[in-house]
């Protein structure tokens, strides 16, 4: 422009154009497969909690003792049967294990006790095959008055959404940010999440630790009366024995 000349003055006035934001939508869906077997049990036994028409409810079982094709059981508050779940934390859950999760539950003696049987996987049954599979093992359970209901990955995901808490203490506060929104992650504050909790637990572990071994005095060697420094946590032997017995008395 030659000297002289004004600046139009259309060049001073602010932008007019619109431009949308970029899109940002909420993750959907949890990492699921990223959790250990037990915190998917865990997971689960927290939801099966907060069911409205549950009573008790609890792990049946431990590591080592035959559990009926069950992992948790739940007494209902207005029935006299009760809601069972089976929780699969593996991959490839096609067909085929599909069927054997049903036939290893109807084996044991809960099927006699159940009116609801929810399997529960870390994987989604959206593709053809799987979902006629369970459809047919639907059927199955349906003639033995018996329901069976899904909790996949999908299904999971929607339950967690009303249960931020949950979100926060098994997934972490950057996931509970992700899927419940960041206005619903700072109402959590301070509050430890899952990550936070794993370091103080494991910090903690190590200065307990550090406490007993300066403290125990240890184990005496019969031969020389010595006293020999044997970490605490070397001494005790977890059983992974277990050993069921039915008694019975008769009344006379």
């Amino acid at each position: 422009m030659e000297d002289g000349q004004q600046v139009p003055s259309w060049l001073e006035t602010p932008p007019l154009s619109k431009i949308d934001p970029p899109v940002e939508t909420r993750k959907q869906e949890l990492p699921f497969g990223e959790l250990t077997w037990e915190d998917f049990e865990r997971l689960c036994l927290r939801l099966v909690r907060l069911e409205s028409n549950v009573a008790h409810c609890q792990l049946y079982g431990v590591r080592g003792q035959p559990q009926e094709g069950i992992d948790i059981y739940a007494r209902k508050t207005s029935a006299d049967k009760y809601s069972v779940y089976q929780c699969k934390r593996v991959k490839g859950f096609g067909p085929a294990k599909i069927e054997c999760a049903v036939l290893k539950f109807l084996e044991g003696e809960w099927a006699g006790k159940t009116d609801t049987f929810v399997l529960c996987t870390t994987e989604d049954f959206e593709s053809n095959t799987r979902a006629n599979a369970f459809e047919t093992q639907s059927a199955l359970l349906k003639e033995k008055g018996i329901t069976l209901i899904p909790w996949d990955s999908h299904q999971l995901s929607m339950k967690l959404k009303d249960f931020p808490e949950l979100v926060d203490d098994f997934f972490g506060r950057a996931w509970l940010s992700a899927f419940c929104g960041e206005e619903q992650a700072a109402k959590f504050g301070k509050r430890l999440d899952a990550e936070d909790v794993a370091e103080f637990r494991e910090k903690y572990g190590v200065f307990y630790k550090h406490v007993f071994n300066i403290h125990d005095p240890g184990l005496p060697l019969a031969a020389t009366g010595a006293v020999e420094s044997v970490p605490l946590e070397d001494r005790y032997v977890i059983p992974d024995v277990y050993e069921q017995r039915s008694i019975t008395t008769e009344v006379s």
